[in-house]
């Protein structure tokens, strides 16, 4: 069957879907048989010209606070949760930034993005900035009125570098190249019983931080991970004291101009290629694995943007076959004169960023300390 064929296919259905998830929704309204309504906004960024944030409007599925107590049938209802979401397409939300308004309608997902334009450039530098958001249809009485905060990041000229890094086997423990052991660490297990690889949180706490008491270095977390896991990721990452940063995850909806889930290479790719042009004057340091494709797609990333690329940290967790791939990877890489260095452990990474004056060398004994994982 041709493309095009395949694809009038897929229009047709998202339109169906869409049509039955407003009627039912609409229904249910009426019938007041649906769960409450929650609006989810992700961690944001931009610059001091220009601010950009994500977010979804669900139905709250009402998933409880994750315990070291858990079940493992509290863990797999609480996923089975997050990605059998309820979205609610069409709603409409307004935004607020210091006197600025804009308003947004979700799509076939339940997905809203906002962005505002500075008249002026933001001078206080906060690093963190909140957004008012507020639910205006699905109308609602006075009595139940929706409206969070939403919170933008925006580095400031102190910034020595930003991080971009992977999440599964480079933060968090996962085995995502065992199909069998990720289903188990991912269903089975919740924010506070997924662990971090031993040193990430220090060794991110400092590269925060940098070598100036001052600075405060983006951290940007690049994941194919659907974003029905966001809610997951934050618990954990607040659980373990991993520094907070904005989450590119992924979308596994289909819509009109989607016919399938992109590559795990493709997002990737696609999510540093637009921080990097947004931050084109910040130099950036990349973390990955060796378990997929994060040294191919670095090595990319280089050759396209070979002058704010710092250094390549990938934590080993594959074969020797593997390494000996990634090596080769490094040594390409190496005459771009940029370092990718394939590290067992934390303290190997660490160790190179004090050599090249990324984090003082004081923070070494933290990032070390009870340091047991050999990959």
């Amino acid at each position: 069957m041709k493309m095009k064929t395949w694809k009038n296919i897929i229009n047709t259905f998202v339109k169906v879907e869409t049509k039955f998830d407003s009627l039912r929704r609409l229904l249910s309204l009426r019938l007041k048989l649906n769960d409450p309504i929650q609006i989810t906004p992700y961690l944001g960024y931009g610059t001091t010209k220009h601010l950009y944030l994500k977010g979804r409007v669900l139905e709250n599925e009402n998933i409880e606070p994750p315990s070291t107590d858990d079940t493992i049938l509290d863990n797999i209802i609480n996923i089975y949760k997050r990605l059998e979401s309820d979205e609610v397409v069409g709603a409409r939300l307004k935004a607020r930034f210091r006197g600025l308004e804009e308003e947004t309608v979700t799509d076939n997902e339940g997905f809203f993005e906002v962005h505002f334009d500075m008249p002026s450039p933001l001078e206080d530098e906060a690093f963190w900035y909140d957004v008012e958001l507020e639910l205006i249809e699905p109308s609602l009485s006075k009595e139940e009125k929706i409206s969070c905060k939403g919170w933008v990041m925006v580095p400031s000229h102190t910034a020595q570098f930003g991080v971009i890094s992977d999440i599964d086997d480079t933060v968090i423990k996962t085995e995502a190249t065992n199909l069998l052991a990720m289903a188990k660490n991912t269903l089975l297990h919740n924010a506070h019983t997924r662990l971090p690889f031993d040193g990430v949180p220090a060794f991110y706490k400092a590269l925060k931080h940098g070598t100036h008491a001052t600075a405060f270095n983006p951290i940007f977390y690049v994941s194919s991970s659907p974003w029905n896991l966001y809610d997951l990721f934050i618990d954990m990452f607040e659980f373990h004291h991993i520094p907070l940063g904005p989450l590119l995850l992924q979308d596994y909806g289909l819509d009109e101009n989607t016919m399938f889930i992109k590559e795990h290479h493709i997002h990737k790719l696609e999510q540093i290629k637009k921080v990097l042009q947004i931050y084109p004057k910040l130099p950036f340091i990349l973390i990955g694995d060796s378990g997929q494709k994060d040294p191919e797609i670095y090595e990319e990333v280089v050759r396209t943007y070979p002058n704010q690329i710092k250094a390549i940290y990938i934590r080993d967790v594959s074969s020797e076959r593997r390494d000996k791939e990634v090596e080769r990877i490094a040594e390409r890489v190496k005459k771009l004169d940029v370092d990718m260095l394939l590290v067992w452990n934390t303290f190997v990474a660490a160790e190179h960023a004090i050599k090249h004056r990324l984090i003082p060398a004081e923070k070494l004994a933290h990032i070390g300390a009870n340091l047991v994982d050999k990959v």
